[in-house]
């Protein structure tokens, strides 16, 4: 019981610290806000599937370029060696 309500008072606090952070340390809140206008950026500029393609910074959509361009050629050799 100890133990769970010290995680709990650990849980509380870290948005507390985090949000005290950023308010409180101008660098820290460059970096967010950078952060945050890139992910907006790229929300909006995202086609087809913005969730992922945001979480994976566009690796989805090179893969995607990648395996067709493989798949237009035979590609098979290429795995079996």
């Amino acid at each position: 019981v100890k133990a769970t309500a010290r995680l709990a008072v650990v849980i509380a606090l870290m948005p507390a610290i985090a949000v005290a952070v950023y308010y409180l340390m101008p660098s820290v809140r460059q970096a967010v806000d950078l952060s945050v206008q890139y992910f907006s950026y790229q929300s909006d500029h995202a086609a087809g599937e913005k969730v992922v393609t945001v979480l994976m910074s566009g690796r989805n959509l090179k893969f995607s370029n990648v395996w067709d361009e493989l798949e237009s050629r035979a590609f098979l050799p290429l795995l079996t060696g």
